[in-house]
């Protein structure tokens, strides 16, 4: 990853053409706070600056920009020096890495800042806590060469202590949800009782987090045979995600939807979900999920097939 001058320049003006207007109301003081950090040489206040402002391009999913911004910045605040703050666009980059499948890449960020940040270990400070807890999530997100069930639940478990030991409800109903999805298929009334830990723990905090724990226990109802129970929960969590997050998580939550269709035997209905999900994921260029989206179309359309056979 090798930068200059220059070529923050360029990414900053590739920024100005993406965002458009967004980019003078979001993204522009926290630029010019970076360039005067940076000035002074004060890397703990440039990563301050740069979190924010490398978070806006993410927010607008704009992952490649995003990931090119991420490698610059990082290479020059620690030509000044490591600081912890410095981590959180490490954790941002290696998201987006995951976003564009680009997971050896986003495999060996996860280890430099791991490396970086293992003399914190045993701190008390909570955001760098946080910081060890969001990397180790992350990292489970995907399943990555040679890594499976086991790895990825330990990955969760790490993330859920860390979690735990700053109190972040959100994260500790992250690792739960994901808990839930990594346990054998057969073991439903478990994953609904891990589900319905957060619906508890969420009870009164945003709705998102409450429809996502949802939209699993209704997959899972239908599994059980609560059909009509568990399309409507379904339907109603994938309304909710796709109000109140961003259009990665509303494509999953359709995708997710389309699957329930499927398994209560409604496969026109699961075609329709599936293909919204699809035209989302293909409209804001989320690469990672495709082979997903294009996994379950064909299961939907060989179902439809079988039925007017």
């Amino acid at each position: 990853m090798n930068t200059s001058d220059s070529t923050l320049k360029l990414l900053i003006r590739e920024c100005r053409k993406e965002l458009g207007v967004n980019y003078t109301i979001m993204m522009h003081r926290y630029y010019v706070r970076y360039i005067e950090a940076m000035e002074k040489r004060d890397a703990k206040e440039a990563a301050s600056a740069a979190e924010r402002m490398t978070e806006v391009v993410q927010k607008h999913q704009l992952y490649n920009l995003h990931s090119r911004l991420c490698e610059c910045i990082i290479d020059e605040i620690l030509a000044i020096e490591f600081v912890p703050g410095i981590i959180d666009l490490f954790r941002q980059l290696a998201l987006s890495y995951d976003i564009q499948t680009r997971f050896a890449d986003a495999n060996a960020i996860y280890e430099k800042a791991f490396a970086l940040l293992e003399p914190y270990n045993t701190s008390d400070d909570k955001k760098i806590l946080w910081f060890f807890a969001s990397m180790w999530y992350n990292r489970a997100q995907h399943v990555r060469i040679g890594e499976g069930v086991k790895e990825l639940t330990a990955y969760t478990q790490k993330a859920l202590e860390y979690y735990q030991a700053v109190d972040d409800r959100h994260g500790i109903s992250l690792c739960y949800n994901r808990f839930a999805t990594l346990l054998p298929e057969d073991m439903i009334d478990e994953k609904i009782t891990l589900l319905k830990k957060i619906v508890t723990l969420r009870a009164n905090d945003t709705p998102s987090a409450i429809g996502l724990a949802e939209i699993n226990i209704g997959y899972y109802e239908i599994k059980k045979g609560n059909i009509d129970f568990g399309v409507n929960l379904m339907r109603e969590s994938a309304k909710i995600i796709e109000r109140y997050t961003n259009k990665r998580y509303a494509a999953l939550a359709n995708l997710h939807y389309a699957k329930g269709l499927l398994a209560a035997n409604r496969a026109y209905d699961a075609k329709n979900a599936c293909d919204y999900a699809g035209e989302i994921l293909k409209a804001n260029s989320i690469q990672a999920h495709l082979p997903e989206y294009e996994t379950l179309l064909a299961e939907i359309e060989a179902a439809i097939q079988q039925s007017e056979s």
